[in-house]
């Protein structure tokens, strides 16, 4: 648990995570939006077949209005589908685009990271552990100042916090049988994020690409 300073800073920050290796078609899923038309997950899935004929079991699941999480076959073929901005489903009145899904998808919101200045800080504790105990009452802790550890009193960190505008004057800390306040100063703002749609990726706008059914030559004939 971190941010525990003030009310409203606190989260579990997670200190494992499972390493998805580049490329593994296991993990080879796909965000279908519908740009146009209408269609259910049932019609998607039959669609998806008739466009792309191989042994593979198109299976979409609604991920939200006019969203829909499909497994493919590969990653390559995700790829190959984003490549256009949209295109038309065979035998449908409906356009759709396709794009990589990844957990970010589900986030509601994303971390801000802040490079803070922490004042009157025990001689004691001007160690990287220190700090870091410090530095997790406002958030997760992403980098130290080393060479701020020489100074006197003050220390600086680089923290993702889930608001700034949270981070407290000061924070109590006590080194037995005493107890003692830290100030906190935020120097400046790294990367500002804040609430996100939920179920919604929102992806980086595509520019000139073609419009064309994907599988496609510009001859009219199939791709082998």
């Amino acid at each position: 648990m971190v941010g525990y300073a003030a009310p409203g800073l606190g989260f579990f920050a997670v200190q494992s995570e499972k390493r998805v290796r580049s490329g593994a078609n296991k993990h080879a899923t796909a965000l279908i939006k519908i740009k146009e038309g209408h269609i259910d997950d049932a019609g998607l899935s039959a669609a998806l077949a008739l466009n792309f004929p191989m042994e593979w079991n198109w299976q979409a699941r609604e991920n939200g209005p006019q969203s829909f999480l499909v497994k493919f076959p590969s990653l390559a073929k995700i790829d190959e589908c984003s490549q256009y901005e949209q295109f038309k489903l065979k035998g449908h009145q409906v356009q759709i685009s396709v794009d990589r899904w990844s957990s970010a998808a589900l986030a509601k919101a994303k971390l801000f990271t802040v490079w803070v200045k922490a004042k009157r800080v025990l001689e004691d504790m001007l160690t990287v552990d220190g700090v870091f105990e410090i530095g997790s009452s406002l958030g997760a802790v992403q980098q130290i100042d080393l060479e701020s550890l020489n100074n006197y009193e003050v220390v600086k960190f680089k923290v993702d916090v889930k608001d700034p505008e949270l981070i407290p004057e000061n924070f109590e800390f006590a080194q037995k049988p005493y107890l003692y306040d830290i100030y906190f100063e935020m120097e400046t703002v790294v990367e500002t994020w804040g609430p996100m749609p939920r179920y919604e990726r929102v992806a980086t706008p595509r520019h000139n690409k073609p419009s064309k059914q994907p599988g496609k030559a510009d001859g009219g004939d199939q791709v082998m």
